[in-house]
């Protein structure tokens, strides 16, 4: 899905790399001049950075304009923290694997926000599925959830899978081993009667995976994010494309994804000439670390629910007609940051 004329102010990091790290300072050190501004060296420059996915998913355009809108209360500019002399430069939407990677960054302290699909909060705060050796991911704590995310199993019109049960000896992309996808896909396929071994599987990102498959060098991808999803609509500009059907049903005694998986449909019309198809959903949070300052936490989610943030999310995908504070507390995983809790009482959401 294009941006539809957005262009975000600031500048997008690439995951955690030293090098994508000096060229956003660099990046931040071109616009200060630009703008006549003083800015310090490319050495010294700080990041309040917000860990979304690949950049043809919908957590990066809605990552980009979170760093955008949120960059006058985390930075000096209108700063909301106690100490504003050590405020961070840049708000950074930065380019990540997926949720497992997110929440272990917040975890080990190089993210201070990031957007995660809620199965995958549930998992680290339980030391449940991908969790389960490692144990709980401490240091987590919700701000919002923001918008339904679903389940998106994609083939080829001329192909011969109908179903999912007919993905068994074909070559399938679960997105990246570090998403959140590729363990809901393992689940779905368990729960047609298909295991790891009956799949040739491959682990890549969506961008990469509509390459794949119109080249014929993949049979399908699932892929999970906001409706429509840009490479799925990508691909269905090039080719004919079928989406496979997902029981909810079949899921409805898996533990590991109830509550927070539920029925879905991507309707009619989603993606070009494509009918409705059955499938399940999941909710986005937006998380932070637990130890951010409350003040700040609480100006971060004033500002997510201010009227020209939910503008500008509508103005960059239609997924933003789903973000509404009504729905903020629903299915969130992990506890309430405190500046937030603050917030949704202030509001009368909470007692």
């Amino acid at each position: 899905m294009a941006n539809r004329g957005f262009k975000p102010s600031v500048c997008a990091l690439g995951r955690a790399a030293p090098a994508a790290l000096l060229a956003a300072a660099l990046c931040l050190a071109a616009v200060g001049l630009a703008a006549g501004l003083a800015v310090r060296p490319a050495a010294a420059q700080t990041f309040f950075r917000i860990g979304t996915g690949s950049e043809a998913g919908s957590e990066f355009q809605v990552g980009q304009v979170l760093a955008d809108l949120l960059q006058p209360v985390i930075t000096g500019e209108d700063c909301a923290m106690a100490n504003c002399a050590g405020a961070p430069d840049l708000v950074a939407a930065q380019l990540s694997d997926g949720a497992l990677a997110n929440l272990a960054d917040l975890r080990d302290g190089r993210l201070e926000a990031a957007l995660v699909a809620a199965p995958a909060a549930a998992w680290a705060e339980r030391g449940a599925g991908p969790f389960a050796a490692s144990g709980p991911v401490s240091g987590l704590a919700a701000v919002a959830a923001l918008y339904p995310v679903l389940l998106q199993v994609v083939t080829l019109e001329r192909s011969a899978i109908r179903d999912i049960a007919d993905l068994r000896g074909r070559r399938v992309s679960l997105d990246r081993p570090a998403s959140a996808t590729e363990p809901i896909a393992r689940r779905v396929l368990a729960a047609y009667g298909l295991e790891a071994a009956d799949i040739d599987a491959r682990y890549l990102e969506p961008g990469l995976a509509l390459e794949r498959l119109a080249a014929g060098r993949i049979d399908a991808f699932f892929a999970l994010g906001g409706v429509p999803l840009e490479a799925v609509a990508r691909l269905n500009a090039i080719a004919e494309i079928r989406l496979l059907p997902v029981s909810a049903a079949r899921l409805a005694e898996d533990e590991a994804l109830a509550p927070v998986v539920t029925p879905a449909t991507v309707p009619a019309g989603a993606y070009a000439e494509l009918p409705a198809v059955e499938t399940v959903a999941t909710t986005e949070l937006l998380l932070v670390r637990d130890d951010l300052d409350a003040n700040l936490v609480y100006e971060v989610t004033a500002r997510l629910w201010a009227p020209e943030t939910l503008r500008r999310l509508r103005a960059v995908h239609p997924l933003g007609d789903a973000v509404a504070i009504d729905r903020a507390l629903d299915n969130l995983a992990t506890p309430l940051h405190p500046g937030a809790e603050r917030f949704y009482r202030e509001r009368g959401l909470l007692p």
